[in-house]
C-alpha cells in the first residue's frame, strides 16, 4: 500500500474542507454586512422624511446615487427599499421609481405587525399573540371600568348585540372580533388597537367547521358577563371575566387543532 498517496489524500480532502468552511464564513459575514448596511441606509431615508429634506410625493433617490451615498452595491440599496416599502415609506409600484411616502402610526403600527404575525404565524409561536392579547385585553377591560364614557359602553353593547343577532352564522366571526376592539379601542392607543385587531384577526380563526356546535353560545354567554361585570363598574369582576373567557378560547382552539 502506497502510504505516501493516501496522506496526500487525507491532506487535500482537510484542505478541501477547511476552504469550503472559510467560504462559508466570508458568505455569513458579506451576508450580515449587507443587512447592517441596508438597515442604515432605511434609517438614513426615514430620518430625512421625517426632518423633511425628503418630500412626500417626491422620487426616490436613484439606486446609484444611494450606491455612491453609502458606498455599497445595488442588491443592498434594493433590500434598504423593500424594508421600506414595508414599512410604508415608499410606494411599492413594479418598474417605477418608487415614491417617498409618510406613513400614520396607525399605518406603521400595521405594516409592522403584519411582519411580525408574519414571523409567529405557527404552532410553536402563536401562544406569544396570545398572551399578547391577553395582556391587551386585559388591561383594555380594566379601563373600560374606570373611565369609558356612556358612547364607548353603548358601542360595546352594540357590539354585544351583533354577536347575539349573528349567532350560528359565518358573520358570527367577525361580531366576536368586533367585540373585542370596542373594548381595545376605550385605550384610545391607534398603535395598540391596530396591532390588536391584525392578532385577533388571526387567533379568532374563520375555520367555523372545526368548533363545537355550541361555540357561539358560549362565546356570547362569556360576552354578556364581561359587558355586566364593566356595567357594574366592578374591576376585579371584569378582569376575571375576561381572563376567563381569553383562556377557555385559547384551550378550545388547542383542543380542535387550529394552530396544527
Amino acid at each position: 500500500m502506497n502510504y505516501g498517496i493516501t496522506k496526500i489524500c487525507l491532506s487535500n480532502t482537510k484542505i478541501l474542507s477547511m476552504v469550503k468552511n472559510e467560504a462559508c464564513k466570508m458568505g455569513q459575514q458579506m451576508q450580515k454586512q449587507t443587512k447592517k448596511t441596508a438597515l442604515v441606509i432605511a434609517e438614513d431615508v426615514i430620518a430625512r422624511v421625517q426632518a423633511g429634506e425628503l418630500a412626500v410625493g417626491s422620487p426616490l433617490p436613484t439606486e446609484r446615487e444611494l450606491c455612491e451615498a453609502f458606498s455599497t452595491s445595488r442588491p443592498t440599496v434594493r433590500e434598504a427599499i423593500s424594508r421600506l416599502e414595508l414599512l410604508g415609506y415608499l410606494t411599492g409600484d413594479t418598474g417605477r421609481r418608487p415614491v417617498v411616502l409618510k406613513p400614520t402610526l396607525e399605518e406603521i403600527a400595521k405594516n409592522s405587525g403584519t411582519a411580525l404575525i408574519a414571523a409567529a404565524r405557527d404552532q410553536e409561536k402563536l401562544p406569544y399573540l396570545e398572551q399578547l392579547r391577553q395582556f391587551i385585553e386585559v388591561g383594555a377591560v380594566r379601563a373600560a371600568v374606570t373611565r369609558a364614557s356612556q358612547r364607548q359602553i353603548s358601542l360595546i353593547r352594540q357590539s354585544l348585540d351583533y354577536t347575539k343577532e349573528t349567532m350560528g352564522t359565518d358573520a358570527f366571526t367577525q361580531a366576536d372580533i368586533e367585540f373585542h376592539v370596542a373594548i381595545v379601542s376605550i385605550i384610545d392607543n391607534p398603535i395598540l388597537v391596530t396591532l390588536h385587531r391584525q392578532f385577533v384577526e388571526i387567533l379568532i380563526d374563520t375555520r367555523r367547521q372545526k368548533m363545537p356546535s355550541d361555540h357561539d353560545e358560549v362565546t356570547f354567554s362569556e360576552h354578556r358577563r364581561i359587558v355586566e361585570a364593566i356595567l357594574k363598574r366592578d374591576e376585579t369582576l371584569a378582569t376575571r371575566q375576561m381572563e376567563s373567557h381569553l383562556e377557555r378560547a385559547y384551550r378550545q382552539r388547542l383542543s380542535v387543532g387550529l394552530y396544527d
